[in-house]
């Protein structure tokens, strides 16, 4: 993960977008929600169920983390008005978690009102190991206030056993 974040990440973003698509066609949707709509409608046609997840992460402005609370919220809405077989994945650090914990943790309410709102499943992703602990610290204050949340977590690392047994 670190050879992925020091080098491969900030290489991709000074990559031209055609050419990042040719790589990301595969795992990105689109670039509008309505692109990501249309790719799980396909899905559900064929009897799969998806995930829809807002791209980006390590945010570190406030105003940044509010607009993709937001952007999560329009897809919630989106997943909602499709009557698609889709759930929501969110990215702590996407939503201020290396700006403030208790920001974040408002975000994610946030999110999760509206979630149970429309009764859909949102998944907490895990992403790399210096967040590990303050993302189980918010799944945990999320998940005594609503039901329909789960948490990734990551195998590779050697706590995650003793993570797994102690959260289920």
């Amino acid at each position: 993960m670190n050879l992925l974040n020091k080098v491969i990440v900030p290489a991709i973003q000074v990559l031209p977008k055609s050419v990042v698509k040719v790589f990301a066609n595969k795992y990105i949707a689109g670039d509008k929600i309505s692109d990501a709509v249309s790719t799980v409608q396909n899905l559900n046609n064929s009897k799969l169920m998806a995930t829809m997840d807002v791209l980006g992460e390590s945010i570190t402005d406030r105003s940044e983390a509010i607009k993709s609370r937001d952007e999560n919220i329009e897809v919630l809405e989106a997943i909602n008005k499709n009557d698609l077989d889709c759930n929501l994945s969110i990215k702590l650090t996407m939503l201020g978690l290396n700006i403030d914990y208790d920001f974040c943790l408002g975000l994610v309410s946030d999110i999760m009102e509206k979630a149970k709102s429309v009764n859909r499943f949102v998944r907490i992703d895990m992403e790399d190991s210096s967040v590990t602990g303050s993302t189980i610290r918010i799944f945990e204050e999320i998940r005594k206030k609503y039901e329909s949340v789960g948490i990734v977590i990551q195998a590779y690392l050697r706590r995650s056993e003793k993570d797994v047994i102690r959260l289920s």
